[in-house]
């Protein structure tokens, strides 16, 4: 009995010892791959990895290496992709906001080779990206961007009318939507203004009510001008008067 006893403890205590060796063990085995695991982790991406940055943040290194200017308010940018022509590729309109009157407006183009190429900036603040349904003029797609524009005591929306032509941007017509003048006592003033494109032609009109300094009072009748416009096939130039008469009688007979 006692012979088995002693035999139990002492196979109990090998037991024990066989743990204790193989835990040490593994504890050195995994102590030699540590530093290896770690260097992977800490170890920088690929260049293609790097290089895939946010679109927002890709858009405004961008703006920085090929715009006009050497500073830009990057906090106040924004964008959106839209399909502005007729290949597969989206296009990209960004803006950037600086205040009331303050603003840069862009348009990117995807080249031949993928990368993105600013073909458009112009000094418009632009509360509205998103240009809207295109009006198709001769097979082209012309779009609307409206700028606000001003200064002290004076606020403008103008329209501008432009498309893309084989990777270039042009503008091909511009006025005014409304404008606010109180610059001046005993001259203020509210223009109404809107536009109708119709078969290649651009019909513009506004109204202007001469106001008291409340900005409410009419000191006067309003007072409308209409102006023409024709498509010449790149931009829509002044029709003079005695062009819409002959047309107008051509119409006629």
């Amino acid at each position: 009995m006692k012979k088995k006893t002693i035999t139990f403890i002492a196979g109990l205590m090998l037991l024990l010892l066989g743990v204790l060796v193989s835990n040490h063990f593994n504890a050195n085995s995994t102590g030699a791959h540590s530093p290896t695991e770690r260097q992977v982790v800490n170890e920088e991406p690929p260049a293609s990895a790097q290089a895939e940055l946010p679109l927002r943040d890709q858009i405004a290194k961008w703006i920085v290496e090929q715009g006009q200017r050497d500073e830009y308010y990057l906090e106040g940018l924004s964008y959106v992709e839209i399909q502005l022509d007729t290949d597969s590729e989206l296009e990209i309109i960004a803006g950037i906001d600086g205040g009331v009157h303050l603003g840069q407006f862009f348009v990117f183009d995807s080249g031949a080779d993928g990368e993105y190429k600013l073909i458009a900036e112009k000094d418009w603040k632009v509360e509205q990206l998103h240009p809207g349904m295109a009006k198709d003029v001769e097979l082209k797609m012309i779009f609307e961007t409206v700028d606000r524009t001003g200064g002290t005591g004076v606020d403008v929306y103008e329209a501008h009318l432009w498309y893309l032509d084989n990777g270039e941007f042009k503008e091909v017509w511009n006025g005014w939507l409304k404008g606010r003048n109180a610059m001046l006592a005993g001259s203020h003033s509210l223009l109404a203004g809107s536009y109708q494109v119709i078969e290649g032609w651009l019909y513009h009109w506004e109204t202007v009510f001469k106001l008291a300094d409340d900005d409410v009072t009419r000191t006067a009748p309003p007072q409308t001008t209409l102006k023409v416009y024709r498509f010449n096939g790149e931009v829509f130039e002044p029709v003079e008067s005695t062009e819409l008469t002959e047309a107008g009688n051509k119409a006629v007979k």
